[in-house]
């Protein structure tokens, strides 16, 4: 089998980012703290309570460890 030598075939090499790393400026910094003083409406139509069990199965994705 013969390998490609394109570079868009080559794996990305991922770097962690530590908090450190991680600078906000003044803007960021006050849209999270608008976030915190917000509370958190539980209502919202884009996640509705599931009142309906009756078709829910027990350990569908569930996967025993390798052994």
């Amino acid at each position: 089998m013969v390998k490609k030598s394109s570079v868009s075939s080559q794996p990305v090499k991922l770097r962690r980012v530590k908090n450190k790393d991680i600078t906000l400026n003044k803007r960021a910094k006050d849209e999270l703290a608008a976030l915190e003083d917000r509370p958190i409406d539980l209502t919202d139509p884009d996640a509705p309570e599931v009142t309906d069990w009756s078709t829910a199965q027990r350990g569908k994705f569930y996967r025993p460890v390798k052994q």
